[in-house]
């Protein structure tokens, strides 16, 4: 027998080790991808729901903003979905007039589900008096409202508020 002294890796332990990081490449980028779009997806539902507790903590405190200066009375504070181009709004209403106080998107890949028998209502509205939330909603007699927020379909999330301004 005549061995030769080898040096370097042979073609097929070449092409193995390359086929094994492609798949296990293949398998993190995946992964990442599927992690990123559940992170973007919570992002926003924390961000609408924070939004959401700013507007009923305001008007239950009966904070005036800036704009709202006296001799104008507060009424409350509005937050209006936009489903089409997927973003929100933040208002006080001050002796019926709207002032924004903060408008926001929701992050890239993520939507409001715009199938109406879901997120039923656009705008949500916290009264300085009642200590409430008043909704547009088609089912006027509903005791609550859902938002669904879709980034990963095998996650969407939902907020929840009822007639209490108890946000879920």
């Amino acid at each position: 027998m005549n061995f030769k002294f080898q040096k370097g890796f042979t073609l097929i332990e070449t092409i193995v080790v390359f086929a094994v990081i492609s798949i296990l490449s293949t398998v993190a980028i995946a992964s990442f991808v599927d992690y990123n779009r559940n992170q973007n997806t919570q992002t926003a539902y924390s961000e609408l729901s924070a939004t959401l507790a700013l507007a009923r903590s305001r008007a239950s405190s009966q904070v005036k903003p800036q704009q709202c200066a006296s001799p104008l009375i507060l009424n409350g504070y509005d937050v209006i979905l936009s489903i089409s181009d997927n973003t929100y709004k933040l208002r006080a209403i001050c002796s019926g007039t709207p002032y924004d106080i903060k408008s926001a998107s929701l992050p890239k890949n993520v939507v409001f589900d715009g199938d109406l028998t879901k997120t039923t209502s656009t705008l949500f509205y916290f009264s300085v008096i009642t200590n409430g939330v008043t909704f547009t909603s088609p089912n006027a007699a509903s005791a609550s409202i859902s938002i669904y927020l879709i980034g990963n379909e095998n996650n969407p999330r939902t907020i929840t508020v009822d007639k209490n301004g108890t946000i879920r």
